[in-house]
């Protein structure tokens, strides 16, 4: 229905992953009324790209679109006014490439992708499941160590010894963060 630009595809979209969208924002804002006018902006976002844009997952790429607007919500709040600790240090401690319409920084975001998915195959299931939870979906250490039945510190431990084995897997393969 979006590539016919049927406006029923919008509302379906927002049914089907409508949760999964508010989950992504509520992780990364913290502020419910920003979750609420990111979540509009991120059905139009999506409304606008598709077509030209012709996702192999269509929910990937909702998912990557509510990641990139909550990110820039949180952004444009924190230089309005000093806040957000939490969000600021995960996105500290993993460091993101982002194309922005660059071609150059697409090809090189989509390289780290990849080598960042095939690292991922290498890990056990439980330290992927933290991964992902952590980075993809910006869980606080507190829900992922509920969600996996670890402890706070060992969640921690894991993550950062998952962050040093990424830096050098990265590096093995000449790929630069």
């Amino acid at each position: 229905m979006l590539f016919e630009r049927n406006e029923d595809g919008l509302a379906a979209l927002s049914e089907r992953y409508g949760a999964y969208v508010r989950m992504i924002l509520k992780n990364i804002l913290r502020d419910p009324r920003d979750e609420e006018e990111c979540e509009s902006d991120v059905w139009m976002a999506v409304w606008s790209s598709i077509p030209p844009q012709k996702p192999e997952s269509l929910k990937s790429y909702v998912g990557a679109v509510a990641r990139n607007v909550g990110i820039n919500r949180y952004e444009k709040r924190r230089a309005a006014k000093r806040g957000g600790e939490r969000t600021e240090e995960l996105l500290e401690e993993l460091v993101s490439v982002a194309g922005d319409g660059d071609p150059e920084g697409e090809l090189l975001a989509k390289a780290l992708e990849k080598e960042i998915n095939e690292f991922l195959f290498t890990l056990r299931r439980d330290t992927r499941v933290c991964f992902v939870l952590r980075y993809y979906y910006a869980f606080p250490i507190e829900a992922i160590a509920e969600k996996t039945g670890k402890s706070p510190h060992a969640v921690t431990a894991l993550l950062s010894k998952t962050r040093a084995a990424l830096k050098k897997w990265l590096g093995d393969r000449g790929t630069a963060v």
